[in-house]
């Protein structure tokens, strides 16, 4: 088999299946290992990122309220409804504010 167009996935990314928007899915990676090229894999900005499970939350709303759903396309009665990566780059998330704690 040729293993030259998988992307390497490793613990703390995120892996997002960005070809099935009604029933993919996104989650962060445990493993280290590889994945097909249909998944998206990213992080943000570092692994120590403090916001991981934040923006894990988000996307994972975004799939099951169909919020990215409206910004998909392709063939939806058969499965195939797809996030181009330019819509998925486009997207401007909220950002928490990252309060640190002055009483240590």
């Amino acid at each position: 088999m040729d293993y030259s167009k998988y992307q390497f996935v490793e613990i703390g990314d995120f892996a997002m299946n960005h070809m099935d928007l009604l029933t993919g899915y996104i989650d962060i990676s445990p493993f280290f290992g590889v994945t097909s090229p249909d998944y998206r894999v990213f992080l943000l900005g570092t692994k120590r990122n403090t916001f991981g499970k934040y923006y894990l939350y988000v996307f994972q709303m975004g799939y099951k309220n169909k919020i990215l759903y409206a910004f998909g396309q392709g063939a939806s009665q058969l499965g195939r409804w797809r996030l181009p990566t330019e819509q998925f780059n486009a997207f401007l998330l909220p950002c928490p504010l990252y309060e640190t704690n002055t009483n240590q």
